[in-house]
């Protein structure tokens, strides 16, 4: 039987776009088809005539990931960056608390595979994978927590860590972090892998969210030859890109309005409004902003500023500048020379609205390829699949559809039904019996009354102890499925979207994301559903 099958995205609840996404549908809103790999390495020959400051970036990202710890296939994958002949296959993620859901690991795992395959198909090229921690970001509600699998729901272990404007590049691994390290190290199980993972996850005391975030995936990925690299390295290689948005914001809007328009023609929701703004933040004492736009003045920080002065800022103030999320894929494909991004869902819908900025900006679009997307199933949820019939689609419902493939015990009405009928036959035979009994003395008739009761009331015990039973039964059955569902789709959610890793490499050791990498080599068409102890494999669809 096999480790691993797959389910449709429809059954995950994919969204529309998505779909139609992997069904080619919206080609026409992409660089090209992302699972013919020749498009990908056409695209880096086209690049190959654009200008990229290689020997900067060398400089900058050997210095950064030496010093997080990377090994010797990342540095030598950043010192290919140098050579003409070199391209990225990017990912990117904000940097959250213990690398956050396993979709994150999806990504790099995804991004390293890709990689491989491009350099192995292009004979004379090589690609590297980056991922980018986009660490400029000031979201911290949404990067402060993380959930670890239980056999309930999830728990949830949060730095306390609140929205201030702070981008996470600035962010301390301080004391209210630290509390969340210590609360995740003890919420993973107790196993002889649990040294390992707890050495894997330690941060350094000069740790930022973002270095923190980058040396757990280096050390996860130390054999896989992994870059990253924070946005603050190599801000001032994107200032060409921003000055254009801040001398063309109004251009720049109208070209996101246009992707809106043709999305919403198709009947998709746009990820991105197309009103008229700067699509750019702005940091000053130590808070990020956007810039607010108004007739001829904008507001920078606490200060407003003339239209026309915009770019003065920008060239006085490099580092205070920083792309938002729908100008971010442009910064990045100007500086780097990416040929494919590695992307959820939720930027596959990001890049579907930004064909017309990439024309804007003269920088050409990537291929957008998906990450896998997975469900790891342990021993115990698969014993329970295939004790209720569960099918791996079944997964992903509502789990009170199912509660009815909780079997009672055989006979559970008859049996309580039986013992009621002994009761009452018992009671109305001892009541008939008694004048007689009464009638040969006082004693006889007090020894008949205190025996009978106590039989009555072991009959009514008995009676207890069954219906007990036959319920304990059944409710241990709904537990069970309760535990497959909380497992497979916490929260209501897929598990990659809730779920953290370091669980699964204290259970089942780092060795894991190896085997698991194996299952996902091919095209990511559909949902991969994974059992990640080879000795309970998943039941085969005839099954």
């Amino acid at each position: 039987m096999p480790l691993h099958r797959t389910v449709s995205y429809d059954a995950i609840g994919a969204s529309k776009l998505f779909t139609d996404y992997l069904a080619g549908e919206l080609a026409d809103r992409f660089a090209g088809d992302p699972f013919d790999l020749e498009n990908h390495v056409a695209l880096a020959r086209e690049l190959k005539k654009r200008d990229y400051p290689r020997v900067e970036l060398l400089e900058r990202l050997a210095g950064y990931n030496q010093e997080l710890g990377a090994g010797e296939a990342t540095l030598l994958n950043i010192d290919l960056i140098k050579k003409p002949h070199t391209f990225v296959v990017c990912t990117g993620q904000q940097p959250t608390i213990g690398t956050g859901p396993l979709y994150t690991i999806y990504k790099a795992m995804t991004c390293t595979i890709l990689a491989r395959q491009l350099t192995a198909l292009a004979g004379d090229l090589t690609f590297v994978p980056v991922f980018w921690c986009a660490s400029e970001d000031h979201d911290l509600e949404e990067m402060n927590h993380v959930w670890v699998p239980t056999d309930g729901e999830p728990k949830r272990i949060r730095a306390k860590l609140t929205n201030t404007g702070q981008p996470a590049e600035t962010v301390r691994v301080d004391k209210r972090v630290r509390a969340a390290f210590d609360e995740l190290v003890a919420a993973i199980p107790d196993t002889d892998f649990k040294r390992d993972v707890v050495a894997l996850l330690t941060p350094e005391s000069r740790d930022t969210l973002g270095t923190w975030f980058n040396r757990i995936l280096l050390r996860l990925f130390t054999d896989q030859g992994l870059i990253t690299l924070e946005p603050r390295l190599i801000r001032e290689f994107g200032v060409p890109v921003l000055q254009h948005e801040l001398e063309t914001w109004n251009e720049s809007s109208e070209q996101l309005a246009a992707g809106a328009e043709a999305l919403e023609a198709r009947g998709y929701d746009p990820s991105f409004d197309g009103d008229p703004k700067v699509h750019c933040f702005y940091i000053e004492d130590g808070k990020r902003g956007r810039i607010k736009t108004y007739a001829d003045c904008c507001i920078l920080g606490g200060a407003m500023v003339e239209r026309r002065e915009l770019p003065v800022h920008l060239d006085d103030h490099i580092d205070r500048f920083s792309p938002d999320a729908s100008l971010r894929p442009i910064v990045q494909s100007s500086i780097l020379p990416v040929t494919t991004y590695v992307a959820g869902p939720g930027e596959v819908a990001y890049f579907a609205q930004l064909a017309e900025m990439h024309a804007h900006f003269g920088v050409p679009m990537p291929l957008i390829y998906p990450r896998a997307s997975v469900t790891l199933l342990e021993g115990s949820v698969i014993r329970a699949m295939e004790k209720y019939g569960l099918a791996l689609e079944s997964l992903f419902e509502d789990p009170k559809k199912h509660l009815d493939a909780v079997e009672r015990p055989s006979g559970d009405d008859a049996l309580p039904k039986a013992i009621d009928a002994l009761r009452e036959d018992f009671r109305t035979r001892i009541d008939a019996m008694r004048p007689d009994v009464e009638a040969l003395g006082e004693g006889t008739a007090k020894v008949y009354n205190k025996v009978t009761a106590r039989i009555a009331k072991d009959l009514d015990y008995v009676h207890k102890r069954v219906t007990g039973a036959i319920d304990e039964a059944a409710g241990v059955g709904e537990r069970q499925l309760e535990r497959v569902f909380h497992s497979a789709f916490p929260r209501g959610k897929p598990q990659e979207r809730v779920h953290n890793v370091l669980y699964y490499l204290a259970k089942y050791g780092v060795e894991m994301t190896r085997s698991l990498a194996l299952a996902v080599q091919g095209p990511p068409r559909e949902h991969v559903v994974y059992s990640v102890n080879p000795r309970h494999p998943l039941p085969d669809d005839d099954a």
